[in-house]
C-alpha cells in the first residue's frame, strides 16, 4: 500500500457525463489540493531566496525540495495554525476549503501548474500534505480517553496527554495490544546511488553502468519519448523540445536566454535557453522528459547526455521510480557532463501493510544493512497514525508489538556523503572503504536547521 496513492474520494467515479453534476462533491478536494501544493512551492521559492540568497532553478518540481528547502518546511509544520499563507486563507491541521485557487496558478512555474492538474486528477504529488488513520482509531482514541479523561477526540492530543500522565499504563497497553487493526510499516532501501541521477541525492534508481549518449542513438530516442516508451533505461539528456500548448502551459518570456544569477555574489546559477522559432533546450533525466510529451510538448532533437543502460536489482517497488524526478542543471558543462560519482543515501519511505512486510520478510527482501532491501525505522510495531509533510519530514505514532504507543518525528535531508567511482568498484571486490566529509546540517522539529562550520569533519566508512 503506497500512502502517496491514498486519496479521500474515489476519483474514479467522476466521468465527463457527471463532471459538473458532482461538482459539488470534488471542488472542496480539488481546491485543497491545489492550494497545498501551490502554497508549498510560493513559500519554498521566497524562502529561498530570503535565506539561501539564490534563485531557485527554473525547473523546480513538486517531488524533490532540496536540504535548504527544509528552513521553510520546518516553520511550515510549527506555524501552520498561525501563519497566513494565502491573504485571508490558513493552513489548518484539518483540510478545509480555499479560496484564490486562480492565483496559485499564476505564481506557479508551469511545470507546476501541470502538477497540479495531476493532484487534482487523482494522481501523485509529493509536497502534498497527507495523513494516515488506522481502521480502528476511533476504539484506540477510546482507550485513551478513558485512560487520560480527556475528551478531545484528536489522537495526538490523546497520545500527548497519555505520555505526559504518570499513571500506571499496564492495563492500557494490554488492550492496545489486543486492537487487530491495520497498521503500516516503512520501507526504506539502502544502497549506494550515482549522483548523477540528482544533484541533491535523492531518489532514483541506482545506476549500474553509464556511458555517454551517442548520435545514433537519437532518432530512436526522439521516437520512444514522442511515443512515450522510453523504459526501463534511465537517462540524462541535453535536448531540444518544443514547448507544450497545453492551456495551462504559459510560454517563457520572450528573451534568447533567461539567467538566474545568485543575489550576493552574481554568479551564474542557471540558465534556460529559448531559441527564436519556439523551440527551447534543458537538460532532465528521461522521466522529466516524457512529462513534457505528455503535456503536450514534442522533443525535437538530443544534443548530449548520460545512458543508463541496466539498473540494480530493486526491491518490489519498481513502479514508484517512475515517478522521481528533478535533475536541475548541475550536470551542465559547456564541454559535455560531468564524471558521475557515488552518494551513499537511502530511498524515499514507502508504506505497506504490516502483513505484506512480513511475505517481504520471507522473501530475504528485508535487512537493515544489505544495500537495496527493506529496511524499517519504526521497530517491530508498525504505524496507526502518520502525518506527512514532505518526502522526508514526517510525524508518526507507532503501536508496537507490546501495545505500547510511541511518539517518532522524521526530519531528514539528503546526504552528501560519496565516494569515488574507483572506491565503488573497491566496496563490489568486497573491501571497506572510508571516507572524510564536512558535517551535515542538523535538522529537528525543536531547533529547525543547525549548519555546523566549514571545518568540521566527520568520517563514514562504507562496508561491502
Amino acid at each position: 500500500m503506497n500512502l502517496r496513492k491514498i486519496t479521500d474520494i474515489n476519483i474514479a467515479k467522476y466521468t465527463k457525463e457527471n463532471w459538473e453534476s458532482l461538482r459539488h462533491e470534488r471542488e472542496p478536494h480539488a481546491k485543497r489540493d491545489t492550494l497545498c501544493l501551490g502554497a508549498c512551492l510560493i513559500k519554498y521559492n521566497q524562502v529561498m531566496k530570503e535565506v539561501v540568497f539564490q534563485n531557485s532553478s527554473n525547473n523546480l518540481t513538486a517531488p524533490s525540495l532540496s536540504l535548504k528547502g527544509w528552513y521553510y518546511l520546518y516553520h511550515y509544520d510549527k506555524e501552520m495554525v498561525e501563519e497566513e499563507w494565502y491573504e485571508s486563507t490558513r493552513m489548518v491541521p484539518k483540510h478545509t476549503e480555499k479560496e484564490n485557487v486562480e492565483k496559485v496558478y499564476s505564481h506557479t512555474h508551469p511545470f507546476i501548474r501541470y502538477f497540479i492538474r495531476q493532484s487534482i486528477k487523482g494522481g501523485r504529488v509529493s509536497a502534498n500534505r497527507k495523513s494516515f488513520e488506522t481502521n480502528e482509531m476511533d476504539e484506540i482514541c477510546n482507550i485513551l480517553k478513558e485512560y487520560t479523561e480527556t475528551p478531545s477526540g484528536n489522537i495526538i492530543d490523546l497520545f500527548k496527554e497519555y505520555s505526559a500522565n504518570p499513571k500506571d499504563k499496564t492495563e492500557v497497553h494490554s488492550r492496545l495490544k489486543k486492537i487487530k487493526c491495520t497498521k503500516l510499516m516503512a520501507f526504506d532501501a539502502n544502497g549506494l546511488y550515482a549522483s548523477a541521477m540528482s544533484d541533491l541525492d535523492s531518489e532514483y534508481p541506482r545506476a549500474e553502468s553509464g556511458r555517454p549518449f551517442r548520435q545514433e542513438e537519437n532518432k530512436e530516442f526522439v521516437n520512444l519519448f514522442n511515443e512515450q516508451k522510453f523504459r526501463p533505461r534511465t537517462a540524462i539528456l541535453k535536448f531540444w523540445f518544443e514547448y507544450p500548448t497545453n492551456m495551462f502551459f504559459q510560454p517563457i518570456p520572450a528573451k534568447d536566454k533567461i539567467i538566474f544569477t545568485n543575489r550576493i555574489g552574481k554568479k551564474e546559477t542557471s540558465t534556460k535557453i529559448r531559441f527564436r522559432n519556439g523551440f527551447c533546450h534543458d537538460v532532465l533525466t528521461s522521466v522529466d522528459i516524457q512529462e513534457i510529451v505528455k503535456a503536450g510538448g514534442r522533443i525535437i532533437k538530443i544534443l548530449d547526455g548520460i545512458v543508463y543502460e541496466e539498473n540494480f536489482k530493486t526491491p518490489p517497488y519498481r513502479d514508484y521510480i517512475l515517478i522521481l524526478r528533478d535533475l536541475r542543471n548541475k550536470y551542465k558543462r559547456e564541454d559535455g557532463f560531468n564524471k558521475p560519482e557515488i552518494y551513499y543515501t537511502d530511498t524515499d519511505s514507502l508504506y505497506i501493510s504490516s502483513s505484506n512486510w512480513d511475505k517481504l520478510n520471507e522473501a530475504g527482501l528485508v535487512s537493515e544493512n544489505d544495500y537495496c532491501k527493506g529496511k524499517n525505522d519504526y521497530g517491530d510495531g508498525g504505524i496507526m497514525f502518520g502525518l506527512y509533510l514532505a518526502p522526508k519530514i514526517k510525524y508518526n505514532i507507532i503501536l508496537t508489538s507490546d501495545g505500547v504507543l510511541r511518539e517518532i518525528k522524521t526530519f531528514k535531508g539528503y546526504s552528501k556523503e560519496k565516494i569515488t567511482v574507483e572506491d565503488y568498484i573497491r566496496l563490489a571486490n568486497g573491501h571497506d572503504v572510508t571516507n572524510e566529509f564536512k558535517k551535515p546540517w542538523v535538522k529537528s522539529f525543536t531547533n529547525g536547521v543547525v549548519i555546523p562550520k566549514d571545518d568540521d569533519k566527520q568520517k563514514k566508512v562504507f562496508r561491502s
